[in-house]
């Protein structure tokens, strides 16, 4: 799909007569499989999907479909995710999502395409649990144990 048309990525690039090597958190797309649609939202679309056998997230960043988007604004959306991609990766927690990695899209096309994989996890947000939890009240166990768990993360 996606991640077959853009091809397979080296874990170098070249840079004046050099090889530089890429970010550890850099996926390499030909070990990415992207499978079922699961929700479309603001950004991009979100997909479920394998990466090294691992059931993962994927979500493709629609930056710039909207046709108003300048190329400026693009490339500072692509600095923003390079940021959060380097400080997110080395995380190991159990409160929080296990980050696969990102590709970050380069121009020319069709290189313009920008994922971020993460572990793929059932039961939906926090948010939506509490939306449909509303009218019943938190048991005393299960908000000593939030409690505990979101300063830790």
């Amino acid at each position: 799909m996606v991640a077959t048309a853009l091809g397979n990525r080296s874990s170098s690039v070249s840079c004046g007569g050099g090889e530089v090597p890429m970010a550890p958190w850099v996926l390499d797309l030909s070990r990415l499989k992207i499978g079922d649609f699961v929700k479309q939202g603001y950004h991009g679309t979100l997909f479920r999907g394998e990466y090294d056998g691992r059931d993962v997230a994927v979500k493709l960043l629609e930056w710039g479909g909207d046709g108003y988007s300048t190329p400026e604004q693009i490339d500072r959306l692509r600095a923003s995710l390079r940021d959060v991609a380097a400080a997110w990766h080395p995380i190991d927690h159990p409160n929080i999502a296990k980050f696969v990695g990102a590709h970050v899209g380069t121009s020319p096309p069709p290189d313009t395409a920008c994922f971020v994989v993460v572990e793929y996890l059932t039961g939906g947000t926090l948010k939506n649990y509490l939306i449909n939890h509303m009218e019943s009240k938190l048991s005393y166990k299960n908000s000593s144990t939030w409690r505990w768990q979101w300063p830790e993360g």
